[in-house]
């Protein structure tokens, strides 16, 4: 039996009481009984964190609050979901805004992940660093991947092996691994 008639073209789960979704060619977010807590006319849309999702319309990309109105121009070739009250974006080169559509670190990066414990991991040329939400670069590029930090460390690739890095880039455990993921925080 479904809670939620099976109606929608699309679907995905359940965030913050809401959950994208699309039907008849219109994207927004229902509540858990299946109404419509946003009904939008953009063409495409991501997750809502922290009370912003990205919508993509006629020009690009941009960022809706809750209410589905525009704060952040949709002038972006890509959006990414809000971390840590940042968005990362792509006009060319990748950087982040907050949600007033301020740039706070510059779009100057050939790749980026989101916000982990308050830095990011970027990508200039062919090597990984990491910045903080200032863009202050906190690590310089100097790794062949890097992942996100969780409780102090992230997994970095040196010379063909994964390692642990904290946030000053010493290695605290050093690169000796085939393969490495994140450390996990449980609650």
């Amino acid at each position: 039996m479904f809670v939620i008639p099976d109606k929608f073209e699309h679907a995905e789960r359940f965030i913050d009481g809401m959950a994208r979704v699309k039907l008849d060619g219109t994207y927004g977010f229902i509540n858990q009984k299946g109404e419509w807590a946003l009904k939008t006319v953009f063409e495409n849309l991501r997750d809502m964190y922290e009370g912003i999702a990205p919508a993509k319309g006629k020009d690009g990309w941009g960022y809706i609050d809750r209410k589905g109105k525009e704060i952040v121009p949709a002038i972006y070739e890509h959006a990414q979901p809000f971390s840590e009250g940042l968005g990362r974006v792509k006009k060319s080169s990748f950087g982040f805004v907050d949600g007033t559509g301020q740039v706070v670190v510059k779009l100057i990066y050939d790749n980026a992940r989101d916000f982990k414990d308050g830095v990011a991991a970027v990508k200039k040329g062919k090597k990984w660093g990491f910045v903080d939400k200032n863009g202050n670069v906190i690590i310089q590029p100097q790794f062949e991947e890097a992942l996100d930090f969780c409780s102090g460390l992230a997994p970095v690739l040196s010379s063909g092996k994964w390692g642990y890095v904290d946030k000053t880039g010493n290695f605290i455990i050093p690169p000796q691994f085939e393969n490495a993921m994140n450390f996990v925080r449980i609650e």
